[in-house]
């Protein structure tokens, strides 16, 4: 039915589909991240509230701030504004520190939800938090809010039973810091007036999040923390987030924190895998190493010399090396032909810078051998020796 390695790749596709049928049909578990971004429906995200402040109560008025302080503040409108911030921590460098403080100065508003606050506004106000307790580990205690104002000061505290990280102000400057609302006589949430405008905090940021908004009966808390913000325009941060995508890391830290990516990148790599193992089979027969021809010339030339030798024909090798001193001749000097005469030599002599008699002697030697039909192994060794001293003498 398959050939070849068909069989693989069915066994690898059914494999798949089976793991893609799985992850489709379990159960998907609670996301319980803190991300508190606008976009997120899960308990701890903060769509809900965002909706009814852009869509209900700050109709018109909401925008979005996906940059850093610095650039948003230089491009801001002479409205009046408040900057809304929510995180579980919120922390800003000097230079981000001093614009905000300039900017309140002018008469804006800073909104900050966070369980803790660090840096140099922080420590303008001498602002400390303590986490108390969280209410989903420890189920004995209860959150009883209030606000301090009578108008928004509720006949009832609002009750928080669980789910809920508990944070305080341990401290802060009494000076310039009012309490708006308290638990147990700890604040949990302060004003702080600075030039024209005011500051802000919240201490228990969960209260804006999908879990106490959506149908529970102390949404009504988070309304009541926004009739303090009176201003022209709404300023809704999502640059620091501690989930911000813009701030995470590598593409694989995006993949490990995303369960369903997360279970397609190992699946994709155990099918890697085993398609190296059944690949690295060979498909052929190991081609045999060929060791390249070598070159016997050299070889060749002295068998062919042995049999001429041995057979004691000495005319023949005499006849091939005159062939080849001829074949020298036309090469080197430019003569044509084999009948020579006073000009040849002469000629042959002033090239070569031999002398003229010796080379009339080899020509002399060279016509007896070629007259004659057989000749001695003398003989053919004296050619040799003329003929290889004038290769020897030839300065051409």
């Amino acid at each position: 039915m398959f050939k070849s390695n068909n069989k693989y790749y069915f066994i690898l596709l059914l494999l798949f589909g089976i793991m893609v049928w799985m992850e489709y049909n379990q159960p998907q578990p609670t996301d319980w991240r803190r991300t508190y971004a606008k976009r997120d429906k899960i308990p701890f995200g903060c769509n809900a509230f965002y909706r009814v402040l852009k869509e209900d109560i700050f109709k018109d008025k909401v925008t979005i701030q996906t940059k850093n302080l610095y650039n948003t503040l230089e491009e801001l409108p002479d409205k009046k504004t408040t900057y809304f911030f929510i995180n579980n921590n919120l922390s800003f460098s000097n230079l981000d520190s001093k614009r905000l403080l300039d900017f309140v100065k002018q008469g804006n508003d800073i909104f900050m939800a966070a369980s803790s606050f660090n840096g140099l506004i922080a420590d303008t106000f001498k602002i400390e938090t303590k986490q108390d307790y969280n209410l989903l580990s420890d189920t004995t205690k209860k959150l009883k809010f209030n606000f301090c104002n009578q108008f928004l000061k509720a006949k009832k505290e609002y009750v928080y039973p669980n789910s809920m990280e508990v944070t305080f102000f341990k401290s802060f400057d009494t000076l310039k810091v009012g309490v708006l609302a308290t638990a147990d006589s700890n604040a949990l949430f302060i004003k702080a007036n600075w030039g024209k405008g005011n500051f802000y905090f919240l201490s228990i940021p969960d209260i804006y999040t999908n879990y106490f908004v959506v149908n529970d009966a102390n949404r009504e808390v988070a309304y009541k923390t926004l009739s303090y913000i009176n201003m022209d325009k709404i300023y809704w941060d999502e640059f620091y987030k501690s989930y911000n995508d813009s701030n995470k890391g590598s593409e694989l830290q995006f993949i490990f924190a995303n369960d369903a990516l997360y279970a397609a990148y190992l699946l994709s790599l155990l099918s890697l895998l085993v398609f190296m193992v059944f690949a690295l089979k060979r498909k052929q027969k190991a081609i045999p190493i060929i060791e390249p021809l070598q070159n016997t010339t050299l070889q060749f030339v002295e068998v062919v010399g042995s049999v001429y030798y041995n057979a004691k024909n000495h005319k023949i090798i005499a006849v091939e090396k005159i062939n080849s001193f001829y074949e020298f001749l036309r090469g080197k000097f430019s003569l044509e032909g084999r009948s020579f005469g006073e000009e040849e030599f002469l000629r042959i002599s002033k090239l070569s810078t031999i002398p003229l008699e010796e080379i009339k002697k080899l020509f002399l030697v060279i016509n007896q051998i070629n007259e004659r039909s057989s000749i001695t192994e003398k003989e053919l060794i004296e050619l040799n020796t003329f003929i290889e001293n004038f290769y020897k003498q030839n300065k051409r």
